[in-house]
């Protein structure tokens, strides 16, 4: 058994990233919003190169806090879940349960953020902590 996971997905840069948290602050302690995941473990999947989302609204429980995107037209990736992008999670909550949002959920209006994503390729491993964590307090120390 590998110890790698194959995962598609675009990672934000600095400039994105920070324009999205001023926009959208964060509600919990552990603040993420620096990837976008296109596919995960599913190797039938198919998504590479630059394209556009659009946030569509956002979604804010005692767990998580979540944007909701529309990448090039569709708000559904390939496996059926919601375009989302995980803001922040609450004390003992991990980032992936921000992919667990629905529609059903109360789900908050939002201007039309738009910014590019590039979609690659790679074998994350496995029980690796998510990358770009950080606290509030460690993103907004002087």
């Amino acid at each position: 058994m590998t110890n790698s996971v194959r995962t598609i997905a675009a990672d934000l840069d600095f400039d994105t990233r920070h324009g999205i948290l001023g926009m959208f602050p964060p509600i919990h302690r552990n603040v993420y919003a620096h990837h976008v995941t296109a596919a995960y473990r599913d190797v039938n999947v198919r998504i590479h190169g630059l394209k556009t989302a659009i946030v569509t609204g956002q979604v804010v429980n005692d767990r998580v806090q979540v944007l909701l995107l529309r990448v090039d037209g569709d708000d559904y990736r390939p496996d059926g879940k919601l375009w989302h992008l995980t803001l922040s999670t609450a004390e003992g909550v991990p980032p992936k349960e921000g992919g667990d949002v629905t529609f059903g959920e109360s789900v908050m209006e939002t201007s039309d953020f738009r910014f590019q994503c590039l979609f690659r390729t790679r074998n994350a491993k496995r029980d690796e902590p998510e990358i770009g964590y950080m606290s509030k307090e460690v993103l907004y120390a002087e």
